[in-house]
Parts: structure tokens; sequence; C-alpha cells
């Protein structure tokens, strides 16, 4: 079952996206809490997703888009509404509102947000700034008891980072839950 949050992340693992400083979205979070605050559902979107699968897909507000997975953990086909968002991606090229993850790094923020959130994992993280172009940060965890934050069900969590060579700007985050069930209401 869901329970919104009411206010921004305060822990590594409590899985709290904030968008523009007043919207808190914990995943896997169901679409509707998205839809219930104006963002549409893309138009090709499948009408259907079918039992047990995903689909990715585009959300968008006021012009800004996010990159997502639907899930649907029931054995039945549901519209898309009606499933859960467990990954979330954002590009500044497409995205200008303020987002921010847990841990405290934000899209267009500096990426040693990151490195001190999660540069002292070990070999569960990862920098490489050996691309021409941009500097990448990886940081996945496999142990369900970690990554789950206490929430049954989530057996790992995937986050990539791009940022600017030139600034160190956070360009692009994309941020992933591998969640194998979710509990009914």
């Amino acid at each position: 079952y869901y329970v919104a949050p009411t206010g921004p992340s305060t822990d590594l693992y409590d899985h709290i996206i904030t968008i523009n400083d007043n919207e808190y979205y914990r995943l896997p979070v169901p679409v509707s809490e998205f839809t219930a605050n104006g963002w549409i559902i893309d138009s090709a979107t499948d009408e259907y997703i079918a039992g047990d699968s995903s689909t990715y897909t585009y959300i968008e507000k006021d012009g800004e888009k996010l990159r997502v997975c639907m899930e649907n953990f029931t054995p039945d086909a549901i519209i898309p509404v009606n499933a859960y968002i467990t990954y979330i991606s954002v590009d500044a090229d497409y995205f200008a509102m303020p987002i921010s993850f847990p841990g405290g790094y934000s899209l267009n923020g500096h990426y040693d947000m990151f490195a001190a959130a999660f540069g002292d994992k070990g070999e569960d993280y990862e920098f490489d700034d050996s691309y021409t172009s941009f500097i990448s940060l990886d940081y996945s965890c496999y142990d369900d008891t970690v990554a789950g934050g206490g929430v049954p069900g989530i057996s790992y969590m995937a986050i990539d980072v791009y940022a600017s060579h030139e600034t160190g700007a956070i360009e692009e985050v994309s941020y992933n839950l591998g969640v194998k069930s979710i509990e009914p209401k």
C-alpha cells in the first residue's frame, strides 16, 4: 500500500523524490499520485498494461517531461493510471523544474552532492570521468534489507548520474527500484 510522504527525503533509502519543492513522491508510487497533481500520461502510452508486466513512457506537466516505468503487479491487464512507477529518469534538456533525490543531489546541482551521498559505499559506487563529454556516476544496491528502506518487496536500487565535464552540473539522473510486489491496501 502507498503512504504519501509529507516532506522531502531524509534518508538515502527512503526513495522520496521532490519536484518543485512541494510535490513529494516515494517510489514505488501509484501513477494516480502524479495525475492527481496535474501530470499527464503521454498519449502514445498503450491503453492497457498487461498483467505482471511494465511499460516505459513519459509523463508531462507544464511542458516538462519525466521518463518513467509503469509496472502492473496484478495478473490482470490494467489502465496505466492504476500502475506503479518504479523508475524515473530526468534529463536537463527536457526538464527545468527543480527536482531532488534521496541524498540531496538534484538535476543541475553539482555531482559532488551525489559523490558525498554514495561515494563511501565501496564496490557499489562507481565514478568514471574517462568519457570526453560527461562524467558518469553509478550506485547500485542489491541488499534488499538496505535498498528497500524497510519497505517490503523492494529487491534492489540502481542510480545513474551523468554530469558535465566542464561545470560538474548533473545533466541526467535515472533512479530505478527493483520491485517484486506491492502489498494491496
